[in-house]
């Protein structure tokens, strides 16, 4: 059984996950990890010869490849899980099919993971354009690097406290690596499937188990390259886009902390550093004065800043335009 299983769901991005495939590759070639290391994909029915691309490398007896192709295309979702299923490995490792692992990832990783001390493993992100090029380094984390054990509420709320983004809660996967077997014992709720986040259902379901940990590694050993502007998500726009969020993370506190409103209100929060002032004048742009009303009043679950909430409701749209449009020519 190898240590560790990189899962990697994919559709019709055969030239993107080709690269994905070569930056894995080029490390277990390099530093010899044949035995350790598996590389797991779940095409969800592409059409671009992801198929043919994917068998050159399988082809290659060294390497412990698992293709699955589905016979229809299954939404993101349940190919999320899928990746998952097809895999044996002790630990996963999420990834994303667009993106590439940095030099010395793998090893870096493996160094941490064969302590077998955490059941989940989080770290930063490498920001980068359609290109690669690279934009910024992230900073999703500010509290102490050390184990938390989420079902003890000390710990969670400071957990929570130090999270300045969604993807320190699991919304980004090529960051995600996790205890295969305590995966498998979380039976899904189906009323995940379709919001974006089923895996955010099923790691929360691990760690508020008692004896299972969560570690964010801070620092930049396991950095992976983010590939940006290619959001298979976003492209209903903007306000759709940030209502996945609203809606996911929303569902996950009042499913997961019904009993305990501090744990639930430390958790709503961190929407809050996700999406800014900045992000908030963009939806206020993209709606109706009506509209806005409404989401306002969503966003105050949250604790969005109410000031800025009701600024941003009293403004006329045509107004608000007029504003927006002097800002971003100003940016």
């Amino acid at each position: 059984m190898s240590l560790l299983a990189i899962c990697i769901p994919t559709y019709n991005r055969k030239e993107f996950l080709e690269e994905c495939i070569q930056s894995i590759i080029d490390q277990i070639f390099s530093c010899n990890l044949f035995e350790q290391v598996q590389i797991c994909i779940s095409d969800n029915n592409s059409n671009d010869g992801t198929d043919e691309m994917v068998a050159k490398y399988i082809s290659n007896e060294k390497l412990d490849i698992i293709y699955s192709k589905n016979s229809e295309n299954l939404g993101p979702d349940l190919n999320y899980l899928k990746a998952i299923s097809i895999s044996n490995a002790q630990y996963c490792w999420y990834m994303g099919s667009d993106d590439v692992i940095a030099a010395n990832a793998l090893t870096n990783l493996l160094k941490e993971i064969q302590t077998k001390k955490d059941t989940v493993y989080l770290f930063n992100r490498v920001e980068c354009d359609i290109n690669m090029n690279r934009i910024k380094d992230s900073q999703w984390f500010s509290a102490d690097e050390k184990s938390y054990m989420l079902y003890d509420d000390t710990d969670c709320e400071a957990y929570f406290n130090g999270c300045n983004s969604l993807g320190a809660v699991f919304s980004f996967l090529s960051t995600i690596v996790f205890n295969k077997q305590e995966w498998d014992k979380v039976k899904i709720d189906n009323s995940y499937i379709g919001t974006a986040y089923p895996h955010v259902f099923v790691l929360f379901k691990m760690l508020l188990q008692k004896g299972n940990s969560i570690k964010f590694i801070k620092s930049t050993i396991l950095p992976v390259l983010c590939r940006g502007g290619n959001d298979f998500f976003g492209s209903r726009g903007v306000v759709k886009r940030f209502e996945i969020d609203l809606n996911g993370y929303e569902k996950i506190a009042y499913d997961m902390f019904a009993n305990n409103e501090r744990l639930q209100n430390s958790f709503l929060r961190i929407m809050t550093r996700e999406h800014k002032i900045t992000k908030l004048f963009t939806i206020r742009n993209n709606l109706s004065k009506h509209s806005w009303k409404i989401m306002a009043n969503r966003l105050r679950k949250f604790h969005f800043n109410n000031t800025q909430l009701s600024c941003l409701t009293l403004v006329p749209d045509r107004v608000f335009h007029l504003i927006y449009k002097i800002l971003a020519t100003i940016r």
